[in-house]
This record gives structure tokens, C-alpha cells and sequence, in this order.
């Protein structure tokens, strides 16, 4: 798969330990619609990462049990301390082909973490996912840990072959960030909410999945954006805007 062989200088972040910068530098707002390239990319454990060109699918296969994998993009203007930090949102529109036989296999985001590899002990991150079994949750893995996973999915559990779309808004209100994370169907629509008041600093944003047991996870992402938080009118029109965001999934057939 490809690997970006940037060797940056360290990051300086306000009571953060400098982290190595490998990922690829991207600028915000970022869009990739995996139709030609993830240069932009770094993978972790990369063997279960593949790119098909002809159907603009990004695809994670994981086979084993207890293994997580991601793949991460490094977006220099945002993170940093909370006041002077940008507001962003992150989202994908992804579909599996396998999510496993354990309800605690997931599929989300990383966020605003240390370093490009969101599958180690190393650095804090906001892990943004959700459970095989329906269930929405924000949790500061190296940290706090469970910010919120009080509610499931209003669809019920994740079925393969269905189109999902999940979005992470990050609104900074002087120290603290307002997490919010929701997950559409384009008919259902979920959503959990955590303000941290104590926000994370950190640059590396990306997909991070798990299978926590048997059956693995085959998932496939048609998009991945990171962009400036809409006004308040314009959420809205979300489950809208996601039903248009999967109309071009729903041509891929290929289970990679």
C-alpha cells in the first residue's frame, strides 16, 4: 500500500510532548473521494489496507481477533491549544461486508491525536465509533477513557450491505471542545453528545477499526472529509446531505 515518506520537524503543542510527524501533510479543509490515491495516508498494521481505483472504495480487511487497525492524515491547522484552535468536522460514508460475529467489533474515527498510529498504547486520541451492536460512543483512549456510549443506534445493529454515514463535529468554546457524533442510515438517524473541558492538541485524524473477537471486519469507505463545522441552520439538512453523500456508494458491488 502506499506509505508518504514525509520526515517533518516536531510539532510544538502547549503542554504535549512533540510527536513524530509522518502522516501526510494535508491541508483544511481535506476531501479524498478514493478514487485515485491515499498517499495521503499513513496505515497501521497496512495489510488490512487496500485502495481499488476503479470503484473509488477504500477498504479495511481485518481477519484476526484482538487487532485494530487505522490509517491517518496529519492536518497542521487544526488542534493545538482550545482557544485558538479551529472547529472542524469530520465525516466517511462506509459499508461492510462482514462486521463480524462480536458485537463489540467497531468502526470510526480517530481524532485529534498524538501521532499517526491510533492502534498503540502511545498518545492520547478521541476514538468517535461504533459498536457492531448499534451502539454510539466518544472515548479518550490513553486518557479520560469512556466520555459517552449511552445510546444505540435508533436502526438497531449494523447490517452489512447498508449504507452508513458517521460524522464527528468538533466545536471549541473557550478550553473545552463539544464532541458530537452521529450516525445516518439516510432514514435513521443517532447522535451522542460530550463537551471535554479539557480538549485534546493533537493533529493526526483518520478511520480506526476493531475487531475485538471472532468473524473479523470487512469494511469498505466511499469518502473521507474533514471540514469546517456548518452553522447551526445548515445541521439540519444532515440526514439529507449523508443520503446524497451514499448515492455513489450504492454502485459498488465488489466485496474487497
Amino acid at each position: 500500500m502506499y506509505r508518504l515518506g514525509f520526515l517533518a520537524g516536531v510539532v510544538g503543542l502547549s503542554a504535549l510532548a512533540a510527536a513524530p510527524a509522518r502522516a501526510g501533510l494535508v491541508s483544511f479543509p481535506y476531501s479524498n473521494d478514493f478514487s485515485t490515491s491515499v498517499s495521503d495516508f499513513v496505515e497501521n498494521a497496512d495489510a488490512h489496507w487496500s485502495l481499488n481505483t476503479g470503484t473509488g472504495v477504500y477498504n479495511d480487511t481485518i481477519a484476526g481477533s484482538g487487532t485494530s487497525s487505522s490509517t491517518m492524515v496529519q492536518a497542521t491547522a487544526l488542534g493545538g491549544p482550545a482557544a485558538t484552535a479551529t472547529s472542524f468536522r469530520m465525516q466517511t460514508t462506509f459499508r461492510a461486508t462482514n462486521f463480524g460475529g462480536d458485537a463489540a467489533n467497531t468502526v470510526g474515527f480517530a481524532a485529534l491525536g498524538f501521532d499517526d498510529n491510533s492502534t498503540d498504547a502511545a498518545g492520547t486520541f478521541y476514538l468517535a465509533d461504533v459498536k457492531r451492536d448499534g451502539r454510539l460512543r466518544l472515548y479518550e483512549i490513553n486518557g479520560t477513557g469512556m466520555l459517552s456510549d449511552s445510546i444505540n443506534f435508533a436502526g438497531g445493529a449494523l447490517a452489512t450491505g447498508v449504507d452508513y454515514t458517521l460524522t464527528l463535529d468538533a466545536t471549541y468554546v473557550g478550553s473545552s471542545v463539544k464532541l458530537d457524533l452521529t450516525l445516518t442510515n439516510g432514514t435513521q438517524t443517532t447522535a451522542i453528545t460530550f463537551t471535554d473541558a479539557t480538549a485534546l492538541t493533537g493533529q493526526y485524524f483518520g478511520m480506526r477499526n476493531r475487531a475485538n473477537s471472532s468473524g473479523g471486519v470487512n469494511v469498505n469507505y466511499d469518502s473521507f472529509a474533514i471540514t469546517a463545522v456548518p452553522e447551526p441552520a445548515s445541521l439540519l439538512a444532515l440526514p439529507a446531505a449523508a443520503v446524497l453523500l451514499g448515492i455513489r456508494r450504492r454502485r459498488h458491488a465488489v466485496a474487497l
